[in-house]
């Protein structure tokens, strides 16, 4: 249930999707979005105890958090096994999860973002054990706030599916961002879109300094490991009205590890004065820095996906 109003969400937020909406549901719709609004305000805390960390959760919050990863994660599987014949070699990740997981720091996965599914249908490649036998095996990401936290029941799902809403063109200084550095301490994989949208024109976007920011933000300097994905775009077409996916082959390639350890470093010795926090705005050092640990992890990004587009040529 909560995979398939995923699924619905996207395709609402697409543009089709809301010309659709637009003209079947009109002043209905509007009324039903104020009152769904209303009702994520009212139960903001129990959204937030969805949201929260594991070991904080009581035994029925975990059990749902479970059922949650397990339902979905069944869905993904069948998508990116069965619909897209997937290919992804996962053993770099899983290693590199444990390795932040023993060392107290934390992994953040970066990578392009062609299909209003990626996730989760790409974590389809994990091994399911692997997924539900340890907390830290799953990943924390930011999902967009007019997509995961419409209504209750989906804001829940999403909350449960450790989802953070983000509210895309927000800044820095967001509720979203704060949430995220909060649990950057005690979780070891965080998983990024760094393009903030879905994007199948086939030429990635500007990547967001989002990343940089939290990577700059926190207490000891994460690990990057970057990776690329083609096939997803055919499975869920953005300008589809559809609610099934298509068949197609999917392909992910992860690339070498991206080092910001010495960009960390290099923000930790700022002045206080030149450090500027809970503003969108940063000092002239702070910018020089976001920018230059985004061009490396874009850099990363770009050589997988000519990689792996070069490969699919062949």
């Amino acid at each position: 249930l909560q995979f398939l109003y995923f699924i619905a969400g996207r395709e609402m937020a697409s543009k089709q999707g809301l010309e659709w909406l637009g003209q079947r549901y009109s002043q209905k719709s509007a009324d039903k979005l104020l009152g769904d609004a209303k009702s994520i305000k009212l139960h903001e805390g129990w959204l937030k105890n969805c949201r929260g960390e594991w070991g904080d959760m009581n035994p029925g919050m975990k059990a749902l958090r479970l059922g949650v990863f397990g339902m979905t994660g069944a869905v993904a599987k069948i998508l990116f096994k069965g619909v897209g014949r997937g290919e992804f070699d996962t053993r770099r990740l899983r290693n590199m999860v444990e390795e932040c997981k023993n060392e107290g720091r934390t992994l953040i996965t970066a990578s392009n973002h062609v299909g209003t599914i990626d996730d989760p249908v790409l974590w389809g490649a994990l091994p399911w054990w692997w997924v539900l036998s340890n907390a830290n095996h799953r990943r924390w990401v930011w999902a967009s706030q007019e997509i995961c936290h419409k209504t209750r029941l989906i804001a829940t799902g999403f909350g449960l599916g450790q989802c953070i809403p983000v509210v895309r063109g927000a800044g820095l200084s967001q509720p979203a961002v704060a949430e995220l550095l909060n649990i950057l301490p005690s979780h070891p994989w965080i998983h990024v879109f760094p393009e903030a949208m879905c994007n199948q024109t086939g030429v990635m976007k500007p990547f967001k300094w989002g990343i940089a920011h939290v990577i700059c933000q926190a207490t000891t300097p994460p690990r990057v490991l970057v990776f690329a994905h083609q096939g997803m775009e055919n499975m869920y077409p953005e300008d589809k009205t559809k609610l099934y996916p298509r068949f197609c082959k999917v392909r992910a390639l992860t690339g070498p590890e991206v080092d910001i350890s010495d960009l960390w470093e290099a923000y930790q010795a700022l002045p206080c004065g030149e450090k500027i926090v809970g503003s969108n705005q940063v000092s002239d050092r702070q910018a020089e820095i976001y920018k230059e640990i985004i061009a490396r992890i874009r850099g990363g990004v770009d050589s997988v996906h000519s990689e792996l587009y070069s490969a699919a040529r062949l």
